[in-house]
């Protein structure tokens, strides 16, 4: 937001057109008396300042309108606000059209009053980029919010002649009425640490906040009328925060609470982290009752079969002595038997005998029997000694894991300890689940636990964005970026103590010097060059900020005879020191490549190049002015 234009519209129907020139510096030289220090009390006055400051007499009574035109980036606005000539102190008649084709109101009976004053104002906030923006007065939100506007900004666009030499004042206006507290409570959003919405925010979090009271007190109001189970509901959770299931802090009574209180205790698990898991004491303790188990049907095994051998041997001892008996005869020998002789004489028998048969048959079978227990006896003989090597391994297995087990029992004591809190905590986690079962959370209960947790969620979220310290620590972000620039600057126009810090203090609204032994204020150096150079590096150090960080604050500065402070002489120390000051200003400028416009009205007049090429109206007293002497001449005639 740069100006472009100047406009008077006379009660004589004429126009009188100051041009600027934007993203320049734009300097009005000349004698005293010629409106030079008007073209402020204008601008404000267009802008719409509360009281009008334009001096009485030849410039109200000669103006029928005072008017601007303001370029957006582009776009061009006309704003006009109607004299309130001699016998008013002000006037809320406003203008406020966007220029198509370059066309303006020729004259005054052209202008239509249009817009109220708060319409004006909220339009050409908005047209800044404030908009809707509130303020937060106090610690965000302990008091009243105000809507933020262009005015506010307007503190940091201004300096009158009264106030760019000023010793007690830094800002446009400061000395008036709660100004001081606006600075300190706008332009941390200036500065860009507040959020756009902070005062929306605040009031959204204060309503959530009662409601969530109101739905806490409803919950706590309904849980003091439950029946005394709440009560054993308390002391089970006194329990759990003797035990560490819970902390102290979640612990304290709130009806809203119990339940979520009572569900967190049983979902208690032992933590499997720690204690015999860790030294697989139960792993050890299974794997030795399965050895266990092995070796025992192990074993069984290997006396069944030491029992079946045992059996076979006595069988093999009594079939031998019978074959010892038979072979005594010479039964054996005369094997294999023929049925049709003698088995005692060999001689041919006249027929068979049955019983000679049977006698052959049982000795067969006995020879069958007596090869078969020996083959089995051999078979189980392998066996036997395959069982007596698994058993053997068994046990050996099962000493090693015992002695595992023995081993993992050093630490016995604090494992007990363990296994002892995680018994209690058990405990209590069983009554926990054995409590929410005979004791439901009811259906609105539980509506109303959701909706209070929406509402918590919802606050905190606010509460991150709107963080009085995260916004007090990005205000002391950018006011460091802004005491960086100042310091270096200070040091450009050799202000006094320009070897220490110089810093901006928000809660003072004013700059401050950081000495080695103390902190002073820019009051405290003497000196009116002194107080010119400290305003002119802070103020356009928040300049540089703003457009930085693309700031809704208007890229101009008004400058009111910054030379003030020097003798008019036009040699010596006070020349140079003035001749440095618009150089340091052109290169402030020449820096923004346009996004910073500076328009100064001066006595002096230099003759370097860089103030010279900025010179954009020069005035004398017999010469051209604000007001035209035809004005004058029209309205007062010779007098």
């Amino acid at each position: 937001m740069q100006i472009s234009k100047l406009i008077l519209y006379g009660v004589n129907g004429q126009m009188r057109i100051v041009h600027f020139e934007l993203g320049r510096m734009n300097i009005i030289t000349g004698d005293s008396k010629t409106g030079k220090s008007a073209i402020g009390d204008i601008i404000d006055y267009c802008l719409g300042s509360s009281k009008c400051s334009i001096p009485d007499g030849v410039i109200r009574e000669t103006v029928a309108w005072f008017a601007l035109t303001i370029d957006f980036d582009g776009e061009q606005v006309f704003v006009a606000r109607k004299s309130p000539g001699a016998l008013q102190q002000n006037s809320e008649i406003y203008s406020y059209d966007v220029i198509v084709d370059d066309r303006i109101p020729r004259n005054s009976d052209e202008i239509m009053s249009n817009i109220s004053k708060d319409s004006f104002k909220k339009s050409l906030s908005s047209k800044a980029g404030i908009g809707e923006m509130q303020g937060i007065s106090g610690a965000l939100g302990s008091r009243t919010s105000f809507p933020i506007s262009l005015r506010h900004a307007m503190y940091y666009c201004m300096q009158g002649q009264n106030e760019i030499a000023s010793r007690s004042i830094l800002f446009h206006h400061q000395d008036r009425d709660y100004a001081t507290r606006d600075i300190r409570e706008t332009l941390p959003y200036f500065l860009g640490a507040v959020p756009e919405d902070v005062a929306l925010l605040a009031d959204e979090r204060r309503s959530l906040q009662r409601n969530l009271g109101v739905v806490l007190e409803k919950l706590e109001n309904e849980d003091s009328t439950r029946d005394a189970g709440s009560e054993g509901a308390w002391g089970l959770i006194e329990e759990a925060c003797s035990e560490g299931m819970i902390s102290r802090g979640e612990s304290g009574k709130n009806g809203a609470k119990l339940h979520e209180l009572i569900q967190a205790i049983a979902r208690w698990e032992p933590d499997s982290t720690n204690g015999l898991s860790d030294i697989n004491l139960i792993t050890l303790q299974k794997q030795l009752e399965e050895l266990e188990l092995e070796l025992y049907e192990a074993t069984t095994q290997r006396c069944e079969l030491e029992s079946s051998i045992e059996l076979l041997s006595k069988f093999e001892s009594c079939s031998e002595e019978k074959a010892a008996r038979l072979e005594s005869i010479g039964l054996l020998e005369a094997l294999p038997y023929d049925p049709d002789r003698c088995p005692f004489c060999h001689e041919q028998l006249q027929e068979r005998i049955p019983s000679f048969e049977k006698m052959t048959n049982s000795v067969r079978e006995l020879d069958k029997e007596l090869s078969s227990v020996r083959k089995n006896r051999s078979r189980l003989s392998g066996d036997l000694a395959q069982a007596v090597s698994v058993e053997e391994e068994l046990r050996q297995r099962a000493v090693r894991v015992k002695e595992q087990i023995e081993g993992a029992y050093e630490s016995v004591e604090a494992l007990r300890g363990k296994r002892d809190r995680d018994f209690r905590k058990a405990l209590i986690a069983g009554r926990a689940t054995s409590w929410l079962k005979s004791h439901p959370i009811d259906h609105v209960d539980s509506t109303m636990l959701d909706h209070s947790k929406v509402l918590k969620k919802r606050i905190d979220e606010i509460n991150e964005k709107i963080d009085e310290g995260i916004i007090q620590s990005k205000v002391g972000d950018a006011l460091a970026a802004v005491s960086r620039d100042m310091t270096a600057w200070a040091k450009e126009l050799d202000v006094e103590h320009s070897e220490s810090n110089y810093r901006l203090d928000i809660g003072k609204g004013i700059p401050v010097i950081d000495l080695p032994e103390k902190t002073i204020d820019f009051s405290a150096i003497g000196s009116g060059g002194n107080w010119v150079g400290v305003h002119l590096v802070t103020l356009l150090s928040l300049h540089r900020l703003f457009i930085e960080r693309k700031r809704p604050v208007p890229n101009f500065l008004f400058l009111d005879q910054p030379s003030q402070a020097f003798s008019g002489s036009r040699e010596g120390e006070d020349v140079l020191a003035v001749a440095k000051i618009y150089k340091f200003l052109q290169e402030r400028v020449l820096k923004e490549e346009g996004k910073l416009q500076i328009i100064v009205v001066d006595h002096a007049r230099l003759d370097e190049d860089n103030f010279a090429s900025s010179i954009v109206e020069e005035w004398r007293k017999e010469g051209p002015k604000l007001i035209p002497q035809d004005w004058i001449f029209s309205r007062f005639g010779d007098d």
